[in-house]
C-alpha cells in the first residue's frame, strides 16, 4: 500500500471524516450551489425531481454548511427534506427548519425528522463530483 494513501486511511479512522465531507461542505456554503424552491412534496416526490434536474436531495452535511455560512437567509420560512435518514429510521428523513427569528433567519436540523410522506418545501443542490 501507498504511505501516502496509508497515512490519508488513518487520518480519515481518527478524524471520522469521509471522503467528499469538504465537497458537501464546501457545496452547501454556496448559495449559487441550491436549486430555486421546488414546492412541497414527499420525500420520494422530492427526491425524483432533483434527479429530474440533474442534481440530488441535500444531505445533513450540507445544510450543516448552509447554516454557518446563511446560505439559506432568504428562503421560505418552513421544513426542507434532507436526503439523510433519521437515526434508526427508514421510513424518516432528517429536515432543515428555516423560521423567523425577530426578524432574521434562523436554521438549524431538527435530528427527529419526519416521515417520508408528509408535503415539506424541497430544494436540490449540484451533485458532488
Amino acid at each position: 500500500m501507498n504511505a501516502a494513501l496509508l497515512v490519508l486511511c488513518i487520518a480519515l479512522l481518527v478524524c471520522g471524516c469521509k471522503p467528499g465531507r469538504a465537497a458537501e461542505e464546501e457545496r452547501g456554503a454556496n448559495p449559487e450551489s441550491w436549486s430555486g424552491l421546488q414546492g412541497r412534496l414527499t420525500w420520494e416526490e422530492a427526491v425524483q425531481r432533483c434527479g429530474q434536474l440533474g442534481l440530488e436531495l441535500p444531505s445533513s452535511e450540507d445544510f450543516k454548511a448552509a447554516e454557518k455560512s446563511d446560505a439559506y437567509a432568504s428562503w421560505e420560512r418552513g421544513a426542507y427534506w434532507s436526503a439523510s435518514h433519521a437515526p434508526g429510521s427508514q421510513d424518516r428523513a432528517l429536515t432543515f427548519l428555516v423560521t423567523d427569528l425577530l426578524g432574521v433567519a434562523s436554521g438549524g436540523l431538527d435530528r427527529s425528522g419526519q416521515t417520508k410522506q408528509d408535503r415539506l418545501f424541497a430544494r436540490c443542490i449540484q451533485a458532488v463530483r
